[in-house]
């Protein structure tokens, strides 16, 4: 059986499988790790030589939330990259208010120069900006949510 594709005025070039929606639980988790202290908690595993970091179960049963939230498409790794390399491009939120988002002129702009698919990265950097955004800010303030 053959689905019509359907027209949404200027959407009418998105393809079917474009997977919307699919994907962006694991890219926020993976933010909100990495810019909530997961590089410093991870180093403590890598240093006590914990099964976490060879990607096993640790004492808990869980495996490191790197490896759980590790994307599974090439689309997602990008949005990761350009996540992490953009990091220090953040819009400030005013009087001292925390970070309020990721620049994504800057982002794009990463993303265009390396390549990468924007049209998934419209998808999925949203997904990672609000886990950076809520670690940032959860580490500034003290006060996890």
């Amino acid at each position: 059986m053959s689905r019509r594709r359907r027209h949404h005025g200027i959407f009418h070039h998105i393809p079917d499988s474009t997977g919307a929606g699919r994907g962006k639980k694991r890219i926020r988790a993976r933010a909100e790790w990495h810019f909530g202290g997961g590089p410093e908690y991870c180093g403590g595993c890598l240093a006590a030589g914990a099964p976490c970091a060879k990607g096993e179960p640790g004492a808990d049963g869980k495996r490191c939330p790197y490896v759980e939230a590790a994307p599974v498409s090439l689309e997602g790794w990008q949005a990761w990259d350009v996540a992490a390399k953009c990091a220090g491009q953040l819009r400030l939120a005013p009087m001292g208010g925390g970070v309020s988002g990721l620049d994504f002129a800057a982002a794009f702009a990463c993303a265009h120069a390396l390549g990468y698919n924007l049209a998934a990265l419209a998808e999925l950097l949203p997904a990672a900006e609000a886990g950076m955004v809520a670690a940032i800010n959860d580490r500034l303030t003290g006060e996890p949510d």
